[in-house]
């Protein structure tokens, strides 16, 4: 799947407008730039790769967010990808996920956050047949192992259940956090799906990475990196479709 038109909508989300309650992070904006380049290196079109980042033209706010992947998803025909990419916080309040807007407030959080169940809801009903969501969220703060509260299993839950007709790759399990590499300037499970695009996932030689291969990647190596710093990260895939779906393809000179 994943053969027509490649769009995507990206968002990154460093400093929070309620402060006290969402700290400032420090790689997101850098994990969304990283990974629009990276999907136009792998065949996407720039003008079909919308982007809301703090430092940007179009800020990450609620209303933004959603009037953005709406208006991208009405663009889409049949045989297109969209894909819809969030690194930043993330909670769970009263049985449902959050991502939390640059103007979300911690007190008012479903009237200012965005619900993963609406993000579903606007690419359920996309004309794109081929869809993916990827969430970096629930990073942690200032230092290893601090900061934000564990990715809550109920946040896993809503995020995963009622996913048919797309697949939706997550940064970590329940009761885990989704760590920033200060050093790579990166979230650790961005910076592997950014080498699971460039090729390295394609074992295979296909020329193209899909979001399997990609999956396969991640778990593998945030894992491994997980281990060595002695926390617990893995990342969860679901796939509610037949077949795979392309994520980006590479040039096999490179």
């Amino acid at each position: 799947l994943g053969e027509g038109q490649r769009w995507a909508v990206l968002v990154g989300v460093n400093q929070y407008d309620d402060w006290q309650n969402y700290g400032k992070l420090e790689v997101c904006v850098q994990d969304v730039k990283a990974i629009q380049q990276a999907l136009i290196a792998g065949g996407y079109e720039p003008e079909r790769i919308h982007l809301l980042t703090d430092d940007g033209p179009e800020t990450p706010t609620r209303a933004n967010i959603l009037s953005s992947l709406q208006a991208v998803a009405n663009a889409t025909e049949p045989g297109d990808s969209l894909l819809f990419y969030y690194s930043g916080h993330g909670s769970a309040v009263n049985d449902t996920s959050y991502l939390v807007a640059k103007d979300g407030r911690f007190n008012v959080l479903g009237d200012t956050a965005v619900s993963v169940t609406r993000i579903k809801e606007i690419m359920n009903n996309a004309p794109a047949r081929a869809k993916l969501i990827i969430l970096d969220a629930c990073h942690s703060g200032a230092q290893i192992g601090k900061g934000a509260e564990p990715m809550s299993a109920e946040f896993i839950r809503r995020v995963f259940e009622e996913a048919e007709g797309m697949v939706i790759l997550a940064s970590c399990k329940q009761g885990e956090k989704s760590y920033e590499w200060r050093v790579k300037e990166r979230s650790v499970f961005t910076h592997y799906l950014l080498e699971a695009m460039s090729g390295k996932a394609d074992w295979d030689q296909k020329g193209f990475v899909s979001i399997s291969d990609a999956g396969k990647h991640v778990v593998n190596f945030v894992k491994l990196w997980a281990s060595q710093q002695k926390v617990a990260q893995t990342p969860t895939l679901e796939a509610q479709i037949v077949g795979d779906v392309i994520l980006s393809r590479y040039s096999q000179d490179a």
